[in-house]
């Protein structure tokens, strides 16, 4: 039997292997009464004695031998080693059922809403006036306003207060007062746009660097803040709980080389996509590196506006970006199993839908589809309204 890393799976699985062979090592084929046997592993080798009626042609990974004493061990020994490797049906099914909780329990949102961290940032108003935009300012309110009826502790920063150097700042400062259990949550609103990168990143089919723009007050190409910078970054807070919400065009190109919860690659951008062979494919990335490019993963559930090749939209009547005008929707609409909680994947499929059913239905020439990246575990963002 292969071991895993997780020792609930290794639990599991023994529990299982355990019961189903005893079970079907006891089966009649036709015989009055079944005869003790050798069954020999040819897996591992190992040898016991179990009454085996089956014929050897019909035995799932086991050989019948004849009989024989198990390993050499008198008698009182062998009985003891047995029922430790095969014990009574009544613990098989205890020990199966208790890995199994054990397993599942695992992989729910963890439930914890103290010592929460935020740092918010927009730009509306870059130097000059070409390159202004009119929603960031207010969805930068509305998010720091939000997460703050949420307990979150938030670090605001918006226009001109929006630079490289603050962050930096801010992101010491969260630091210094987050620890391991906390749960920190980095949200942009601006603009982004591709940088040469001057060689293709690993799984990457081009050479260019997806960023987002905070404000310099010199040249709007300064303050380009990479998907690896920014990585960097949230890698130095201790925190084991991180989400990253970016509302900007190409902000699918900070998601890391992993498909995603979603089965959508980074660049996805519509059309027919095989659930089968993406499935296939995040298997295979599950086990690559994932410290070279982007946001790992492992480092943080990234929720992006857009694809990695795509343009992300604003309109006046919504008075926010299109994509943060419904992730403002989901406290009080995202909580799905109504359990009272709005976990990251929640809030994410809930905007994914009304941008793709309702904004992109009614304007399909300004189409642009939301991503989402992380592992198998989800995370709380609040408590639902």
């Amino acid at each position: 039997m292969s071991l895993t890393r997780n020792p609930f799976v290794n639990l599991l699985r023994f529990g299982i292997r355990a019961h189903f062979f005893a079970r079907d090592a006891g089966k009649k084929t036709g015989l009055s009464a079944p005869s003790p046997r050798i069954c020999q592993c040819k897996s591992c080798g190992l040898s016991a004695t179990i009454p085996c009626a089956r014929p050897a042609a019909t035995q799932n990974r086991f050989a019948i031998l004849p009989p024989a004493r198990t390993h050499g061990l008198p008698r009182f020994w062998e009985r003891l080693f047995m029922r430790s490797i095969f014990p009574p049906a009544g613990i098989r099914r205890v020990l199966t059922l208790a890995a199994a909780c054990l397993f599942l329990t695992a992989c729910e949102p963890r439930i914890d809403l103290s010592a929460r961290y935020a740092i918010v940032y927009g730009v509306s108003d870059y130097a000059g006036t070409g390159n202004d935009l009119n929603a960031p300012a207010a969805d930068v309110q509305a998010m720091s306003d939000l997460l703050g009826r949420k307990d979150f502790t938030p670090f605001v920063r918006t226009d001109t207060g929006a630079t490289k150097s603050n962050l930096a700042l801010d992101v010491d400062t969260v630091t210094s007062l987050a620890g391991k259990d906390s749960f920190f949550l980095f949200y942009f609103s601006g603009h982004g746009t591709q940088v040469p990168f001057g060689g293709a990143e690993p799984g990457k089919q081009d050479s260019l660097d997806e960023c987002i723009v905070l404000y310099d007050p010199a040249d709007i190409y300064n303050g380009c803040l990479t998907d690896d910078d920014l990585m960097r970054l949230i890698s130095r807070i201790p925190s084991r709980q991180k989400v990253v919400i970016i509302d900007a065009c190409n902000s699918g190109g900070f998601i890391g080389d992993f498909p995603g919860v979603d089965l959508a690659p980074p660049a996805y951008s519509g059309g027919i996509s095989s659930p089968v062979s993406r499935a296939g494919e995040a298997f295979s990335k599950y086990f690559a590196n994932t410290g070279a490019g982007d946001i790992a993963y492992t480092e943080a559930v990234v929720i992006a506006a857009a694809g990695e090749r795509e343009e992300s939209y604003e309109q006046g009547i919504y008075g926010h970006g299109i994509f943060t005008y419904y992730f403002l929707q989901s406290p009080r609409k995202a909580d799905a199993n109504r359990d009272g909680y709005v976990t990251a994947s929640e809030a994410y499929y809930f905007t994914k839908n009304a941008v793709v059913n309702i904004w992109n239905s009614r304007n399909p020439a300004y189409s642009f589809y939301p991503h989402i990246s992380g592992g198998a575990m989800d995370f709380v963002l609040f408590d639902a309204d």
